[in-house]
């Protein structure tokens, strides 16, 4: 992977996404397929940033964006949400209004 020489910036902490909002992670992971180490690059991007880090003397941690499936996503017709295809992705299809 092809880091920048992030020490050179004056930067004492690295603190990237590692998982989006929609739950796609960004490391390997036994519980779901939707993760990067399965599909995009094909690989444990924070693993990538984890030894890069390292071999700068920096400190890492990661960010986990939520979100609330049951009211966040969209789930009409024409829309992956509404695919259980994509189920463990978006969450269950389901009506609109409260829970």
């Amino acid at each position: 992977m092809i880091v920048p020489e992030i020490g050179d910036t004056g930067a004492g902490y690295v603190v990237p996404v590692g998982k989006h909002c929609d739950v796609f992670l960004m490391y390997d992971s036994h519980l779901t397929e939707w993760c990067a180490a399965r599909m995009g690059p094909h690989r444990d991007v924070v693993a990538d940033w984890a030894r890069a880090t390292r071999n700068q003397r920096l400190t890492l941690a990661f960010s986990t964006h939520r979100n609330w499936h049951w009211s966040w996503y969209t789930y009409d017709k024409d829309f992956d949400t509404d695919n259980l295809r994509y189920s463990g992705l978006y969450g269950k299809p389901h009506p609109r209004g409260p829970r």
